[in-house]
Protein backbone atom coordinates (compact mmCIF):
# COMPACT_ATOMS: atom_id res chain seq x y z
CA UNK A 1 0.00 0.00 0.00
CA UNK A 2 2.70 2.70 1.04
CA UNK A 3 4.28 2.26 -2.85
CA UNK A 4 0.64 2.34 -4.07
CA UNK A 5 0.21 5.40 -1.91
CA UNK A 6 3.45 7.52 -3.50
CA UNK A 7 3.12 6.17 -6.72
CA UNK A 8 -0.78 6.57 -7.87
CA UNK A 9 -2.05 9.24 -5.86
CA UNK A 10 -0.87 12.60 -7.37
CA UNK A 11 3.03 12.41 -5.42
CA UNK A 12 1.54 11.30 -1.85
CA UNK A 13 4.91 12.09 0.37
CA UNK A 14 6.63 8.82 1.34
CA UNK A 15 6.19 9.46 5.06
CA UNK A 16 2.51 10.86 5.10
CA UNK A 17 1.92 7.41 3.16
CA UNK A 18 3.53 5.19 5.41
CA UNK A 19 1.52 7.17 8.45
CA UNK A 20 -1.63 6.78 6.73
CA UNK A 21 -1.28 2.91 6.24
CA UNK A 22 -0.21 2.60 9.38
CA UNK A 23 -3.92 3.83 10.09
CA UNK A 24 -5.30 1.34 8.20
CA UNK A 25 -3.57 -1.57 10.07
CA UNK A 26 -5.65 -0.86 13.50
CA UNK A 27 -9.47 -2.06 11.94
CA UNK A 28 -8.30 -4.06 9.57
CA UNK A 29 -5.58 -6.39 11.91
CA UNK A 30 -8.79 -6.04 14.39
CA UNK A 31 -11.13 -7.57 11.78
CA UNK A 32 -9.06 -10.43 11.29
CA UNK A 33 -8.21 -11.34 14.44
CA UNK A 34 -12.07 -11.33 15.04
CA UNK A 35 -12.84 -13.41 12.03
CA UNK A 36 -10.01 -16.07 13.10
CA UNK A 37 -11.52 -16.38 16.96
CA UNK A 38 -14.75 -17.29 15.36
CA UNK A 39 -13.15 -19.63 13.27
CA UNK A 40 -11.35 -21.28 16.09
CA UNK A 41 -8.37 -20.78 14.40
CA UNK A 42 -6.29 -17.63 17.04
CA UNK A 43 -4.15 -19.01 20.06
CA UNK A 44 -5.22 -15.84 22.16
CA UNK A 45 -1.71 -17.02 24.28
CA UNK A 46 0.52 -16.50 21.77
CA UNK A 47 -1.18 -13.54 20.61
CA UNK A 48 -1.33 -11.82 23.95
CA UNK A 49 2.32 -12.64 24.27
CA UNK A 50 3.00 -10.91 21.17
CA UNK A 51 1.23 -7.94 21.45
CA UNK A 52 3.83 -6.20 23.86
CA UNK A 53 6.87 -6.72 21.55
CA UNK A 54 4.70 -5.63 18.41
CA UNK A 55 3.91 -2.93 20.31
CA UNK A 56 7.71 -1.87 21.32
CA UNK A 57 9.05 -2.50 17.61
CA UNK A 58 5.70 -0.27 16.14
CA UNK A 59 7.42 2.93 18.30
CA UNK A 60 11.05 2.19 17.46
CA UNK A 61 10.34 1.81 13.69
CA UNK A 62 7.74 5.13 13.75
CA UNK A 63 10.77 6.82 15.79
CA UNK A 64 13.58 5.78 13.78
CA UNK A 65 11.95 6.28 10.31
CA UNK A 66 10.85 9.81 10.98
CA UNK A 67 14.73 10.15 11.89
CA UNK A 68 15.23 9.23 8.05
CA UNK A 69 14.92 11.22 4.63
CA UNK A 70 12.43 9.31 2.98
CA UNK A 71 14.60 8.28 -0.02
CA UNK A 72 16.73 5.78 2.04
CA UNK A 73 13.29 4.73 3.21
CA UNK A 74 11.73 3.72 -0.05
CA UNK A 75 15.34 1.69 -1.10
CA UNK A 76 15.10 -0.22 1.53
CA UNK A 77 11.49 -1.10 2.00
CA UNK A 78 11.94 -1.69 -1.80
CA UNK A 79 14.59 -4.40 -1.04
CA UNK A 80 12.90 -5.87 2.07
CA UNK A 81 9.75 -6.38 -0.50
CA UNK A 82 11.61 -7.62 -2.87
CA UNK A 83 13.48 -10.16 -0.64
CA UNK A 84 9.82 -11.25 0.78
CA UNK A 85 8.75 -12.06 -2.70
CA UNK A 86 11.71 -14.04 -4.15
CA UNK A 87 11.05 -15.92 -0.53
CA UNK A 88 7.80 -16.76 -1.04
CA UNK A 89 8.54 -17.59 -4.43
CA UNK A 90 11.05 -20.30 -3.23
CA UNK A 91 10.48 -21.77 0.19
CA UNK A 92 6.92 -24.06 0.09
CA UNK A 93 5.43 -24.01 3.15
CA UNK A 94 5.72 -27.51 5.02
CA UNK A 95 3.09 -30.66 4.05
CA UNK A 96 1.01 -30.75 7.05
CA UNK A 97 -0.05 -26.86 6.45
CA UNK A 98 -0.37 -27.54 3.09
CA UNK A 99 -3.09 -30.34 3.63
CA UNK A 100 -4.32 -28.05 7.06
CA UNK A 101 -5.38 -25.83 5.01
CA UNK A 102 -7.04 -27.47 2.00
CA UNK A 103 -9.15 -29.54 4.80
CA UNK A 104 -10.19 -26.29 6.54
CA UNK A 105 -13.75 -25.08 6.18
CA UNK A 106 -14.31 -21.51 4.97
CA UNK A 107 -16.14 -20.87 8.01
CA UNK A 108 -17.20 -22.94 10.97
CA UNK A 109 -19.77 -21.85 13.66
CA UNK A 110 -17.88 -20.29 16.80
CA UNK A 111 -16.71 -23.23 19.33
CA UNK A 112 -16.68 -25.52 16.13
CA UNK A 113 -13.52 -27.52 15.53
CA UNK A 114 -11.88 -26.93 12.31
CA UNK A 115 -11.69 -29.77 10.25
CA UNK A 116 -8.36 -30.54 10.51
CA UNK A 117 -9.10 -31.13 14.57
CA UNK A 118 -11.91 -33.32 13.94
CA UNK A 119 -11.30 -37.38 14.30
Amino acid sequence: MVPAFSRFFGGFPFHAARATFLVQILPTSSLGAYLHWRMGTLDLGTAWRLIPTGSAGAVLGILTVNRIPARPCQVLFGRFLAMTAIRLGLVRPPAADRVRRATLRPSPTPGEPVAAERP
